[in-house]
């Protein structure tokens, strides 16, 4: 059993508060929270569902609580929830047909479905419905299967032969909702496992004949269907009339609570709207303004309702007749991510919108900043001038070095620049700069790369232009550069030398080195060389990722694994070929990651290398040599194994990692080691340290690779440990595995590297037991 996480509450994203540190070795999600799928009840708290997490809303203080894989639920992909008010526990279904029980803080999972491998096809768990204390019945997309959710055993399963959108029972039927119309049979019948003994309701019912049943619902006693032209009501369960129809809308949900019923329209695009009213009365819609695209809602005990939204997430009404209220939460706007750059305190994410062969994905989520705690979001469902400028498809960003300037990289319309002192946006396209559209796409300026170099200048890529190579000056010029290689352009990063190193996609992909000379901004003395696997020990030529690490040493991400360009300071020297660094696997010798597709690469603060992959992330040691660690879904709350990005926080020691499935965060045990101690920079955490706590105790901001002592206030030596980077952690024990008891212990720590006057200093950490 794995345990929830009841007990943290966060803020509303309108309000500013602190955030608990984040110790090392947690993990945090950083997940949409602003997107409704479902809504359900207990007697205390409403239940959001997104695709990625649960958020428990207190009703009376209305203090939101938000659980995802980081505490404990088995997947993403969340697809319905369901409580069950008799055994008081909130079942989950997933897309996979995994399925996990939450009861008094616990969290179970219960992998039946998804472990029967016996049938191969769509295993989608639909829906979730609770008859009593021992009967539910699961709507999947290969049929229907009884549960007994107080002994959480199974039953019996109906192969239906199409997906079951939803079940409900009455007193007397068990009814499905599938493509081909409303099916039923007796509960009591002893063949409810052969579909061919359910009947097909249809024309002799009032029923229209093979129509696809939309949802469906009982209150009351009336079963209650909902079908593309409106609502059919019965109350005798042999003949259905059409009550409800709209003109120009048509239902896509149906629920019913606090005695009345409720149904979600659609137009087909963002005109929805929600309708309640009584068993036998009319619907009368709520707030026009309350809804964009709607799946679920509920009334509470309290008149409330609750709305779930695809669009905008959260909302509620004192009662069916208020005003509409967002309820906005801290997050991402999307769970997709591309890229990730940070910058001190902020962290600016791309959504992508880039297929794997640079096509056209036509995402509209934008990108995201992260400033302190606080998510924003940039896009055109956040701020209508997006919608005019259009740049879809935000594949890559940057942060301006001294200005308050973010740059996000769209595929499909140029660069977008946000002064965030201004407000104001600007869009750098063929008109006003040197990009250009892609050979047999001139219309469209399809940017694939940015970086700052140390004077400030942001250097652009472009895929497939006839100079995909462009540099936008402070004093706001441009200039394009042709360049030699047979490719295009796919990302961009600079090295400690000033040389820019350029992925090459294509058939004939590889390694660009360009090397823009004294004077960036003319062409006369720029170098260029183009690593292939014939000319270096480029494994692949399907090149990925580039990093530079703390020693100027490039690594190189290919669908082959890896490569290092340790070239000193020209890498245009014949002799520069790059190493693939050997280590050992199960004692026989390898080259690092060879069968791994490494789609992004990091450093940390020790200079570790983070290798993220199709498969994980696999942590080096800094000679790439030796293996730290590996992450997975199956070992960690990694939420996909597939890593898109990842961005190191130098202040904080976290590494922010993008998946398939979101953005998390990790602590590690690093941070960048500083030239000198300086006593600003010199601390411990946490300090003091409370008598529950035994997790590890950070000392920060020493020098490289410093040795570091602890002793008692006597001078007696508790524990030597060495820093990783500019961090050293102690356990609070003694060398001989023992908890210290309460005091006051010294840290010493000391320069190794130097034999001459090595730079020393001493800080103090407090114990309480």
């Amino acid at each position: 059993m794995r345990l929830f996480l009841l007990g943290i509450v966060l803020i509303y994203a309108s309000v500013a508060g602190a955030q608990i540190d984040q110790r090392i070795g947690e993990w945090r999600s950083h997940l949409p929270q602003n997107l409704g799928l479902d809504v359900e009840q207990t007697t205390t708290h409403i239940i959001y569902s997104t695709p990625w997490s649960l958020i428990y809303i207190d009703k009376e203080e209305r203090t939101p609580t938000f659980v995802s894989t980081i505490d404990g639920l088995s997947e993403t992909g969340i697809n319905t929830i369901t409580y069950d008010p008799f055994n008081e526990q909130l079942i989950v279904g997933y897309t996979n047909s995994n399925l996990d029980i939450l009861k008094d803080g616990n969290i179970i999972n219960v992998p039946n479905i998804a472990a029967n491998t016996s049938n191969s096809g769509d295993r989608t768990i639909n829906e979730v419905y609770i008859q009593n204390a021992t009967t539910a019945y699961i709507a999947t997309s290969f049929g229907m299967v009884t549960y007994n959710p107080q002994q959480r055993q199974f039953g019996s399963t109906t192969f239906s032969g199409l997906p079951i959108r939803r079940v409900v029972a009455s007193d007397r039927y068990v009814y499905a909702a599938t493509s081909e119309g409303l099916y039923r049979i007796d509960r009591q019948a002893d063949n409810i496992a052969d579909f061919d003994e359910w009947e097909l309701l249809g024309s002799a019912q009032g029923l229209p004949s093979f129509r696809p049943i939309v949802d469906l619902t009982i209150l009351s006693n009336q079963v209650i269907v909902a079908l593309e032209d409106g609502i059919y009501r019965s109350a005798d369960e042999q003949t259905w009339v059409l009550t409800d129809e709209r003109e120009g809308i048509e239902p896509v949900y149906v629920t019913s609570s606090a005695d009345r019923l409720m149904v979600g329209w659609t137009d087909g695009g963002f005109g929805g709207r929600v309708s309640i009213g009584s068993v036998d009365g009319p619907l009368v819609d709520v707030d026009l303004t309350c809804t964009v695209i709607p799946r679920g809602g509920l009334i509470d005990e309290q008149d409330r309702v609750w709305l779930a939204d695809g669009v905008e997430g959260i909302k509620t009404l004192a009662n069916p007749m208020s005003s509409c209220e967002l309820l906005r939460f801290n997050g991402p706007f999307s769970h997709l991510v591309s890229d990730i750059v940070v910058q001190d305190d902020l962290v600016l994410a791309a959504n992508g919108g880039v297929s794997d062969n640079f096509g056209f994905l036509f995402s509209r989520e934008g990108m995201y900043l992260r400033d302190g705690t606080q998510w924003n979001s940039f896009n055109e469902f956040r701020d209508a001038r997006l919608a005019t400028l259009e740049p879809l498809s935000i594949n890559e960003v940057a942060i301006h070095p001294s200005k308050p300037l973010l740059y996000g990289g769209s595929y499909w319309a140029g660069l977008l620049e946000y002064d965030r002192e201004e407000d104001r946006y600007t869009l750098f396209n063929q008109t006003n700069s040197t990009l250009r559209g892609s050979i047999g796409d001139p219309a469209r300026e399809r940017v694939t790369g940015l970086v700052f170099d140390a004077a400030e200048n942001l250097w652009v890529t472009t895929y497939n232009a006839s100079e995909p190579l462009n540099l936008y000056r402070p004093d706001g010029s441009w200039t394009g550069f042709p360049v030699v290689s047979p490719g295009t352009l796919s990302d961009v990063i600079i090295d400690q030398e000033g040389y820019l190193w350029c992925p090459v996609f294509g058939i004939s992909g590889g390694v660009l080195v360009y090397d823009p000379g004294d004077d960036p901004q003319s062409r006369s003395d720029d170098r260029q060389k183009f690593f292939t696997p014939n000319n270096s020990e480029l494994p692949s030529n399907q090149v990925n990722t580039i990093v530079v690490d703390r020693d100027g040493v490039i690594w190189v991400g290919t669908a082959e694994g890896t490569v290092a360009f340790d070239c000193g300071r020209d890498p245009f020297e014949d002799g520069c070929r790059g190493f693939v660094p050997r280590v050992e696997q199960d004692g026989i010798p390898a080259l690092l990651l060879a069968d791994q597709d490494i789609r992004a690469i990091e450093v940390d603060g020790a200079d570790n290398k983070w290798f993220g992959s199709r498969n994980g992330i696999f942590i080096q040691s800094p000679d790439g040599e030796d293996q730290i660690a590996v992450f997975t879904e199956d070992n960690s709350p990694l939420f996909d194994n597939s890593v898109t990005s990842m961005a190191y926080q130098e202040t904080t020691g976290i590494m922010y990692i993008g998946t398939n499935k979101g953005i998390l965060s990790y602590r590690t045990d690093t941070s960048p080691g500083e030239g000198r101690h300086r006593e600003s920079d010199v601390y411990a955490f946490p300090n003091p340290v409370q008598p529950d706590y035994r997790g590890p105790i950070a000392i920060t901001g020493l020098v490289d690779n410093a040795l570091v002592k602890i002793t008692d206030v006597n001078g007696r030596v508790v524990i030597e440990v060495r820093a990783n980077g500019g961090q050293a952690i102690w356990d609070g024990r003694t060398l001989s595995g023992e908890e210290v008891s309460s005091g006051v212990y010294l840290v010493w720590s000391a320069e190794t590297d130097t034999f001459d006057n090595p730079d020393a200093f001493v800080t103090k950490v407090m114990v309480l037991r």
